[in-house]
């Protein structure tokens, strides 16, 4: 399949998926049990939010931690393959899409539709507030959730930055190799974003590197590249 063919992009966005729905209100309940009330605290509207690489957003406040806004992006490709990534700005486009599709049929050896995009967010909904720390206690009991619902056996991370949100305890040198040994049960490799990828030829040729050293899921070589 040639990057240039368009896929059309399939997107369910949701602010928590359902099937975690119990883990989600689990979470929440201790964040509001072990939450300090705060007074409102009235921002400089002359200072624009700061938008960092990390794809969220940071506001200045003068008497709690920095709020954080965080869209994680979810393509459960079968029970035993998940594929996480983090929005920056937007939505995958096309391009980025057809990309994906390349890269999984490469490491499945199978050529089927991508599934539904699912997207989950912090905060879930307004009224929930918090920082890095609570975005990240946040999204890895989806992630964690999600791995025990499915059996998922191998996690696709596009992007350091989605290890930093979904698998926080995870440091050090190991967070920048690019497999990770999640569980007994679930490993997970981490390849550039699809932004990345799609503009920079060398990042899908590194991608494509890790990959191969990943056993294929199907019983048969992969038939495809993604150079």
């Amino acid at each position: 399949m040639d990057d240039n063919e368009v896929i059309p992009v399939s997107v369910k966005k949701t602010d928590v998926m359902p099937l975690i729905a119990v883990a989600r209100d689990q979470l929440l309940a201790e964040i509001s049990t072990n939450a300090v009330p705060q007074s409102k605290t009235t921002l400089d509207n002359s200072k624009k939010d700061a938008i960092n690489g990390d794809g969220f957003i940071k506001t200045a406040r003068s008497d709690v931690e920095p709020e954080v806004t965080v869209t994680l992006l979810l393509w459960q490709i079968s029970d035993r393959l998940l594929v996480c990534g983090v929005a920056k700005n937007e939505l995958p486009d096309s391009n980025q899409i057809t990309l994906l599709h390349n890269i999984i049929r490469a490491i499945t050896g199978e050529s089927k539709a991508l599934p539904q995009l699912e997207v989950a967010q912090w905060p879930p909904f307004s009224g929930v507030q918090g920082g890095t720390s609570d975005a990240q206690a946040f999204l890895s009991t989806l992630i964690s959730a999600r791995l025990s619902s499915y059996g998922v056996e191998r996690i696709l991370l596009l992007g350091n930055t989605v290890t930093h949100w979904i698998l926080p305890d995870i440091q050090g040198a190991e967070a920048n190799t690019s497999k990770l040994t999640i569980s007994s049960q679930t490993e997970a490799i981490t390849l550039p974003d699809l932004s990345t990828m799609v503009t920079d030829k060398k990042s899908k040729r590194y991608a494509w590197e890790i990959m191969k050293g990943w056993s294929p899921m199907a019983p048969v070589k992969p038939a495809a590249t993604i150079s």
